[in-house]
Order: C-alpha cells, then structure tokens, then sequence
C-alpha cells in the first residue's frame, strides 16, 4: 500500500472494525461505508475508490462488489490501535536511544550482548542471535521503518500504479508482516514489546528498561526468554533444549 492508503486505512480503521460495516461502491471513484440494518440510506462515510482497491490488493479488506474488514485487516489494525500500536511506541523508544553508545559504535544491541556472552550469565548464544537476527529482517522486510529515500526497485507512475511485470511487492510485504506476527504472537505480550525495541527498533537496554518502566537490569533477562521463544518458534531448538539452556546459566 501507499503510505496515503495506509494512513486512510488506520484512520478509519475503529469504524471499519466495528461489527456489521461493509463498503459498497457509490460511483466509479467512491465507496460508502454502510452498516447492516442501518436506518438512512446515507453512508456513514465516503472513501476514495483508489484507497479501498489498495487495501482490497493487499487482503486487508475482502469480498467481491461489497467489502469487509478482514482477519489480516483486524491484525493489521491491531498494531495500530491503543493496547497494540507497537509501532509509534518503538519509533519514541529509537528516538529516545539516538545518539546513545549503540548508534555511536554502529554495533547493534544484539552484537553488543553477543560479544559479551562469556562475561554475562544471561549473555547472548549463537542460537539467540540467531533469532533476534530473523525477527529484526521481518521487521525491514515488513516496511515497518520508515523509508527516507525513494524505492528505486518499484517504480510508480503518476495515477500510483505500479510497473507491469515487477514483483508482487504488497505480497511480499504481507508476508513478512504475516511471519513478524506470527513470531509475536508465540513470544506473547511484554517480551514480544522487549523484542521489537532491542531487536527491530535496536534500542539499547537501559532506553528499553525505561521506556516500558521495567526495573533495572531486568531488560537483558527478558530479551533472553524472548529469544529464547522465538528460537524454539523459527525451528532453531527444540522447547526442551531452550529450557534446558536456560537452566544451565
């Protein structure tokens, strides 16, 4: 999606989540926004056709001549809206650590715990790399991050529509969305949270301790199980091993 149809779509998203809405085409360039059983006639909104057919290309919505949100919409939605917006608090959580040593070194948060894993009982082993390592690709992958220059792989032409024959780029970007939720998903809330700040948004571990209001020091403990959970998720070890491992330290 466009960053203009991403933005419509969130904006409108607490209403296109709400039980029994649909949208239905008004004319060539305009979709209205109904709700089974409603008593006017009138829509409850008015949408640019171009925006719902983004979000129709990209499964956020489905159905044929009348659209609904659908599950990856709800999903989609999710991370946008209050208890879920990991998205706006991981970029405060990055504005906050620049300038910090990380940025300074050009080492990642990640590489530093690595390099440390002899001196530290809950320093970072191969295989949590590892994960971290997949989790923070997903992230990119995911266009989660802001771009600053121009996507000189996909071309756009004036009307917003993309070149013939290039890569399915939407595709590819739900995909990694889809696999970064999964991932999320089986870590579960709060180490999920510590896992994008360090691993994707690459803020340090005191900017994260203070940022979620965790106590001190335990910012390194929680990535650990994190990471350890997404090890076991991506296949890396099994539960067991993970445990076992954990144990051991």
């Amino acid at each position: 999606m466009t960053p203009a149809s991403e933005r419509v779509f969130r904006q409108h998203g607490k209403k296109l989540s709400a039980p029994k809405i649909y949208l239905e085409p008004l004319d060539a360039d305009t979709y209205g926004m109904f709700r089974e059983g409603q008593a006017s006639a009138k829509p409850q909104a008015r949408l640019e056709a171009v925006f719902v057919l983004a979000w129709r290309h990209a499964e956020l919505v489905q159905g044929d001549r009348v659209l609904q949100l659908s599950p990856l919409g709800r999903a989609h939605l999710r991370r946008f809206q209050a208890g879920g917006a990991f998205v706006a608090q991981h970029k405060q959580l990055q504005a906050a650590a620049h300038d910090k040593t990380v940025s300074q070194t050009q080492t990642t948060p990640l590489q530093w715990l690595q390099a440390r894993r002899q001196d530290s009982r809950f320093g970072l082993q191969e295989i949590e790399f590892e994960a971290g390592h997949r989790l923070g690709k997903d992230y990119d992958c995911a266009a989660y991050q802001p771009r600053q220059t121009m996507d000189w792989q996909r071309p756009v032409f004036v009307d917003g529509s993309a070149a013939s024959g290039e890569p399915n780029f939407a595709g590819s970007l739900l995909d990694a969305r889809k696999r970064l939720e999964a991932a999320l998903a089986y870590v579960g809330p709060g180490l999920a949270d510590v896992a994008v700040a360090i691993c994707c948004a690459e803020v340090g571990l005191e900017d994260c301790e203070r940022g979620f209001a965790l106590p001190k020091r335990s910012g390194k403990l929680m990535l650990k199980m994190a990471l350890m959970r997404l090890s076991v998720h991506y296949g890396l070890q099994s539960a067991a091993a993970a445990a076992a491992s954990f144990r051991m330290r």
